[in-house]
């Protein structure tokens, strides 16, 4: 069992005091569940006494107090506006949540990254992957802890990732996860088109996950009701040559 770290007045050689209780009210009310972490803000709240019945409330401690609460949420929320992603190559139309956008532009945890179907952006997530949005595509990037998740909505996205990253491409028919690999997603109505150019990929959703496995391009259909199925379609979008030029924007293993 995990000791908690003690919290109180004499815990921290101060003497007893309401200031003490009331700043660890406003500390343990004001911050996320998890800045400070959930057992702290449990030991803040228990600092908390009742106010004496006819006693006035003294405001003064609010300004440092509420200052000091203010430094602790700074890094959070710098780290909340942090791109997720940059978007390093564009042609045509490109745009993120509705503003025009050029080679260089910032994209953040859930902002809509839209080409128009004669256009192509390239967007690099640091060093873990890469990935072509095209065919009038629209995509958002968001995060669960380390994962990186791009929720594919229209369009086809190819991606290149550096093995040892978590990364998946969702669509309204299922999650395909790479394994470290190259690969090609063309979400659709009915049902999208999956093809692992070089690696492996997980495939899951409303039926048994299933994994698939290629040195030079192996495609299936992916829909919401029924198993992969194989596709047998062109390299149309995923060439060598245009998987080559995809896999430069992204740093090799050794770099990051």
């Amino acid at each position: 069992m995990i000791e908690q770290d003690p919290f109180g007045p004499k815990d921290m050689d101060l003497p007893a005091s309401r200031e003490f209780d009331e700043t660890a009210a406003l500390l343990a009310l004001a911050v996320a569940p998890r800045r400070p972490p959930a057992a702290l803000k449990a030991a803040l709240l228990r600092a908390i006494r009742p106010e004496p019945q006819g006693r006035r409330t003294r405001i003064w401690w609010l300004i440092p107090a509420a200052a000091l609460a203010a430094l602790l949420l700074i890094p959070a929320l710098k780290l909340a506006r942090r791109p997720a992603a940059e978007i390093v190559s564009v042609q045509g139309s490109v745009s993120v949540s509705g503003r025009p956008v050029g080679a260089g532009s910032p994209l953040r945890v859930g902002e809509t990254i839209a080409v128009d179907p004669a256009a192509e952006a390239i967007v690099r997530i640091g060093g873990r992957a890469v990935f072509r949005l095209s065919r009038g595509g629209r995509a958002v990037i968001s995060r669960a802890g380390s994962d990186i998740e791009l929720s594919l909505q229209e369009g086809w996205a190819l991606s290149a990732v550096n093995k040892g990253n978590a990364y998946s491409v969702v669509t309204a028919h299922g999650r395909i996860a790479a394994l470290g690999t190259v690969f090609i997603v063309r979400a659709g109505a009915q049902r999208d088109y999956v093809c692992i150019c070089n690696g492996r990929l997980l495939l899951s959703g409303n039926f048994p996950a299933k994994e698939i496995a290629a040195e030079h391009h192996l495609d299936v259909y992916l829909s919401s009701d029924a198993a992969p199925a194989p596709a047998a379609g062109p390299l149309d979008g995923h060439t060598d040559g245009e998987i080559e030029s995809l896999k430069a924007y992204l740093p090799s293993s050794s770099q990051r």
